[in-house]
């Protein structure tokens, strides 16, 4: 499956969450049921990995993060 976009506001958060997931995706809360990649699954429709490799060929990062540095 890949990820098609959803308007810039949904990809900007989606983006963010990817973000927070992908540095505590392996991080497991232990009274937790649902793994971070999981949540991520349920609220994007697509995996991380997929968001990301959508994030990295459609260069969100200097969307999102660099545009807010000028």
């Amino acid at each position: 499956m890949t990820y098609h976009s959803k308007g810039e506001l949904f990809d900007s958060i989606m983006y963010r969450l990817a973000r927070v997931i992908y540095k505590t995706r392996l991080e497991g809360i232990e009274e937790s049921t649902e793994s971070w990649e999981e949540t991520f699954l349920e609220h994007s429709g697509v995996t991380i990995d997929e968001f990301i490799k959508y994030a990295q060929d459609n260069n969100l990062k200097e969307k999102y993060i660099d545009a807010k540095k000028v």
